[in-house]
């Protein structure tokens, strides 16, 4: 139930783990989108002002030009020279046009805009009076108009108004730039804590999803190892029932009994050899009396009951399981070496007060006996008991009416 508990937690972690991992995502994609379409926005913006500020150039050059070549013109009367004055005069009113587009968006640089353009058209008008003057041959007049300071004074307003769009437009530009690059700064940290983040909460969804598999596994273990052990003690069982029937059919026969119990109890524990040892009351020694497997060639072999795993069990009076002779301190360790033996199941075998014997059986492998097999065997042990004594009584019984049959004969 708590391993279930467990996965439970497990999946529900999963589960919130990985909304969590999507909400994320959906928030980081959110915020990033957002972020690239300022920046974006602040490209078109920045590129809109850079436009603008080379407008600003241009027509301040224009201008310039103009009335370089205005000048050119009224001292040599060169018509090449009135060129940028001609180009100007056709494209300046698009220039102008052009420019308060790009710049609709800042009333303060409109303002300067109208006030340059109305300069502009009086600089125009300046040019064109000393130009047509020239060009009628009133070329001193047309110098004197040059020569006064209305014009030169109208220029160096354009200028100063000029510069003062370039500066404005320079510092937006600046201004949207620094802007430009938090904005990336703040995209890449986001998009780096969230990485992280993600990248952390996947590590745990890992783990996570591993610690509920192993769960899962450990819990289809643990229910095959149950169905496993249900279907073994059914199988024992069986046996048992078997074994009961079996030693039925022999009950008045001790000696085939005997080998009966020896051949079951290793048939039921999957022995290599199983024995049953008498006590010899006066030596004191237990002797393999019947035997079966690997354990008939030791049959008359006596070991002495004190130092013996099988004489302890006498003494305490109930089954005992060695797992592995080599490390309990039980057992004598050369008489298991002789015998080859690495695990067994000892049982004491009485018929109310009186010692029949001590059913053993073994194997040469360490740690063979499953729990269950020796609680079947304890159990069995009870029953051979009292078939055991049983039989012995009734040999008994006979070899007493055998007696008075020969006295009376």
């Amino acid at each position: 139930m708590e391993k279930g508990t467990k996965g439970t937690k497990a999946e529900k972690s999963l589960f919130w783990g990985g909304a969590l991992a999507v909400l994320c995502l959906v928030v980081m994609g959110i915020y990033l989108q957002n972020n690239l379409d300022n920046i974006a926005e602040a490209g078109i913006q920045r590129a809109k002002l850079r436009k603008s500020a080379l407008q600003i150039k241009i027509l301040k050059s224009l201008i310039v030009d103009a009335e370089t070549g205005q000048r050119g013109f009224l001292l040599t009367g060169n018509q090449r020279y009135l060129r940028p004055y001609n180009a100007v005069a056709e494209d300046i009113d698009d220039k102008f046009a052009e420019l308060e587009i790009l710049l609709s968006n800042s009333p303060a640089q409109l303002e300067l805009l109208r006030r340059a353009r109305e300069l502009t058209g009086e600089k125009l008008n300046e040019l064109k009076r000393t130009v047509d003057l020239k060009r009628r041959g009133f070329t001193p007049e047309a110098l004197e108009i040059v020569k006064s300071d209305n014009g030169q004074e109208a220029m160096e307003s354009l200028r100063n108004i000029f510069d003062e769009m370039e500066i404005f437009q320079e510092a937006q530009i600046v201004s949207l730039s620094g802007a430009f690059v938090q904005t990336i700064r703040k995209s890449k940290k986001v998009n780096f804590l969230g990485t992280t983040f993600l990248t952390l909460l996947t590590l745990g969804l890992i783990f996570l999803f591993q610690k509920n598999v192993r769960i899962r596994s450990h819990l289809h273990k643990s229910l095959v190892e149950l169905v496993a052990s249900l279907r073994k003690k059914e199988e024992i069982r069986s046996e048992v029932i078997a074994i009961q029937n079996d030693i039925a059919a022999s009950y008045f026969d001790l000696h085939l009994m005997l080998d009966k119990v020896v051949h079951l109890s290793m048939h039921l524990t999957k022995s290599d050899g199983a024995l049953i040892e008498e006590l010899d009351l006066e030596s004191g020694d237990l002797v393999y009396r019947y035997a079966a497997g690997a354990a008939v060639p030791y049959l008359g072999i006596r070991v002495q009951a004190r130092n013996s795993f099988s004489g302890l069990c006498v003494r305490v009076g109930h089954p005992l399981l060695c797992k592995d002779s080599e490390v309990d301190d039980r057992v004598d360790k050369e008489a298991c070496r002789r015998v080859h033996l690495r695990s067994m199941i000892v049982v004491p075998l009485y018929y109310g007060d009186r010692l029949l014997g001590v059913l053993k059986n073994y194997s040469e492998h360490p740690n063979y006996y499953s729990e269950e097999v020796f609680e079947a065997l304890s159990l069995v042990s009870g029953m051979l008991s009292s078939s055991l004594g049983r039989a012995k009584e009734f040999e008994k019984t006979q070899e007493e009416i055998q007696a008075l049959r020969r006295l009376s004969s």
